[in-house]
């Protein structure tokens, strides 16, 4: 039990010390390693943090990939959306720097990091409106790096958990008609790992996984005490801010994503959620080119936590082609 401001807040959950939720809504992070950006090339890849909102103090990490000391010319260009619930995670924390570097350097792309506002400071649907105002502000081309270094015709978007649900809620933004954002950029595919959805009834899979015990009913109540914090007041885990399988897809066209590619973990409690969703984009979000892979034998977030392990390294290069091959189709083949 602790006092604030006059006021007692009890302890209501707490995740191995790295975070700690009060009854009074508040959050207390742990201080994790970080990493300070550096513009001089290290190991093929220089980065640097750049403030593009000054009053939602959002910044983005953009990584430049580089032959010796010289920067790329004309890369794609790949957003990312980092992982933590909503709550945690940034893009300078060192697990999530580290992948991106070595994606960086392997995809041979330029890389925008966002680093969007965290909930409960900042419920949903502040990230995504971060995350939408990045792609905006990319699209202006005020940074030198990016009207210098980046293909704005080759763009993908990549979301990492919650970032995953992010890339959702950007994808129908931009097919709305009602859209405000139309970036002067290609966007060429995206790419979900492992993204974070949820309903208010647990699934048969999830339930079958937390009826083994650990790591899943752990597992279970961080995703609880996540989507407790981050949805906005009132609102239940049927909101289409959780659950994207609730309401109509129509008014999404084809041709609003030419190709999407699903990541999941074999041994994630969210897995079939997952797969379920690249099933959705096929059959009601009309996107034409959904490939899906499965890393056998991982928890969720092992490409972060296990980088330089063989199945890390799959995710990154398979990432990398992706990026690749849609990189090399014509604008027409892309958007049809």
């Amino acid at each position: 039990m602790e006092v604030s401001n006059g006021a007692t807040k009890t302890v209501t959950m707490e995740v191995n010390g790295l975070v700690t939720a009060y009854s009074d809504g508040s959050l207390y992070r742990s201080p994790l390693p970080s990493v300070e950006p550096y513009e001089e090339p290290l190991d093929g890849v220089a980065c640097r943090d750049v403030l593009i909102n000054k009053m939602t103090g959002v910044k983005v990490r953009i990584y430049l990939a580089c032959s010796g000391r010289e920067p790329l010319a004309k890369s794609p260009l790949l957003f990312y959306f980092h992982p933590g619930g909503f709550c945690l995670g940034s893009t300078s924390l060192v697990e999530i720097h580290n992948f991106l570097q070595s994606l960086c350097k392997t995809a041979r792309a330029m890389v925008v990091s966002v680093d969007y506002r965290r909930s409960p400071e900042h419920r949903l649907p502040a990230a995504y409106d971060d995350c939408v105002d990045a792609i905006s502000w990319v699209a202006k081309e005020e940074d030198e790096w990016i009207s210098n270094y980046a293909d704005l015709t080759k763009c993908f978007i990549c979301g990492d958990s919650s970032g995953g649900n992010i890339v959702h809620q950007i994808i129908i933004q931009m097919a709305s008609p009602a859209a405000k954002l139309r970036p002067k950029l290609l966007i060429r595919g995206y790419v979900l790992i492992q993204p974070f959805f949820g309903s208010e009834t647990k699934t048969e899979y999830e339930l079958s996984c937390i009826e083994q015990g650990e790591p899943y009913v752990m597992l279970s109540s961080w995703y609880d005490m996540f989507w407790e914090l981050s949805l906005p007041e009132g609102a239940d885990r049927d909101s289409p801010f959780c659950n994207p399988w609730v309401g109509s897809m129509g008014h999404v066209k084809p041709g609003a994503a030419a190709a999407m590619l699903v990541a999941v973990a074999e041994l994630d409690l969210l897995r079939e959620r997952g797969l379920s969703y690249a099933e959705l984009a096929r059959t009601q979000m009309n996107i034409k080119d959904v490939e899906v892979v499965v890393a056998e034998g991982q928890h969720h977030g092992y490409h972060l936590l296990q980088l330089g392990s063989p199945q890390s390294d799959l995710l990154i290069n398979r990432i990398a082609l992706f990026i690749d091959a849609h990189s090399a189709k014509s604008e027409q083949d892309c958007c049809s």
